[in-house]
């Protein structure tokens, strides 16, 4: 899986902070965010399926996404994640990144590929 740019500042962050990337109570942060946004209801696998609709406008990749998403073919994400973001959405939705008081004073190309190191 490839991970994007603003991924990896958010798990720099979390590196550096010696955090979990999905802390024990996830749940619960989830469900106070649904309540202030007025959500009455979040839907399942919301998280999973949102990734799948901005990578697809993004990247415009089907068989990418499909592979990173465990399908076996583009079918799926034709059927459910085609033309529902606009490219504009999606190339917001791909910039989001940590606020700049918890991002380290220069995110360079060699702090990222230490990240990604760690990963492995």
């Amino acid at each position: 899986m490839k991970i994007e740019p603003n991924l990896h500042l958010w798990l720099d962050v979390a590196l550096r902070a010696r955090e979990s990337v999905a802390p024990l109570n996830l749940r619960v942060r989830v469900q106070e965010a649904r309540r202030e946004a007025g959500l009455k209801q979040w839907p399942f696998n919301g998280l999973r399926h949102s990734y799948a609709s901005y990578h697809l406008a993004q990247f415009k990749d089907a068989a990418r996404l499909a592979l990173e998403m465990g399908h076996t073919d583009t079918s799926m994400i034709f059927g459910h994640y085609r033309e529902l973001v606009r490219t504009v959405e999606a190339a917001r939705y791909w910039q989001i990144e940590p606020p700049l008081s918890l991002m380290p004073k220069i995110a360079h190309p060699s702090s990222l590929s230490r990240v990604s190191a760690s990963l492995r």
